[in-house]
């Protein structure tokens, strides 16, 4: 076999198992965000080693879930009034990749806490990234010169970052892949590289989605007495079926 009918085979058994790996990831997207409040509040702060992506203050967004959840009683619910923070801290100098620019970040910690509880609970979702080595929890990635942008990561056990959900309200504990996605726009000025190695600073509005795989689940448990009543529907069940 020549060496060009062997490079193809390669290069074919690559593309398969990229596309073997993309169809095992299968992300299902759970809850979203939009914008209720403020004016541009997503600020990143050029300071050298020391700069930061964070909100200006607690921010008032619309949160939505789109799976299963027990906020509404285990249901789809409607739109949640709720308050957003974000902080985050640079990971190492940004990068020029062609046309675009990347700034990777890490200590990223963000929330969204219900305006009105549910059981005195309030915590919608908790996101918590970090930088795995030389790496990042996640990056602000865009054209040179856009007045749009995106916050990004993703759970990624080969470079070693993570990124953690937790809710009071769904459950985490079987999912494989967890990824956030904030599009960013009206940025001022225009996303662009500092001299000093770091974006310029910035303010734009955002919007954001968020999924993993498989998708999370209702960590709601029945109390004692709605578990007795479940169990004895079981059992009248049971006993239907038997007659039949």
């Amino acid at each position: 076999m020549n060496r060009v009918i062997v490079r193809k085979l390669t290069l074919g058994a690559a593309m398969m198992a990229l596309l073997t790996t993309a169809a095992q990831a299968q992300l299902t997207t759970f809850a979203q965000f939009t914008q209720s409040g403020g004016v541009r509040p997503f600020s990143f702060t050029n300071a050298g080693a020391a700069s930061t992506f964070a909100l200006n203050s607690p921010l008032n967004v619309n949160f939505v879930y789109q799976v299963l959840n027990d906020y509404n009683g285990n249901g789809f619910a409607a739109t949640i009034p709720a308050m957003m923070t974000l902080t985050s801290d640079v990971a190492s100098l940004g990068q020029v990749l062609g046309g675009f620019r990347n700034q990777p970040m890490t200590n990223i910690t963000m929330t969204f806490t219900a305006n009105t509880p549910v059981n005195g609970k309030t915590n919608l979702l908790t996101i918590v990234a970090n930088a795995g080595g030389t790496t990042s929890g996640g990056s602000l990635f865009g054209a040179n010169a856009s007045s749009t942008a995106n916050f990004a990561g993703s759970q990624n056990g080969g470079t070693g970052d993570s990124v953690t959900m937790t809710s009071d309200f769904l459950s985490f504990t079987s999912t494989t892949q967890r990824d956030y996605s904030l599009s960013l726009n009206a940025a001022t000025p225009n996303f662009s590289l500092n001299g000093n190695g770091y974006l310029n600073s910035f303010t734009a509005d955002g919007t954001g989605t968020f999924a993993s795989d498989p998708a999370p689940f209702s960590s709601f448990v029945p109390e004692p007495a709605s578990l007795v009543f479940v169990l004895l529907g079981g059992i009248a069940l049971h006993r239907r079926c038997r007659r039949c």
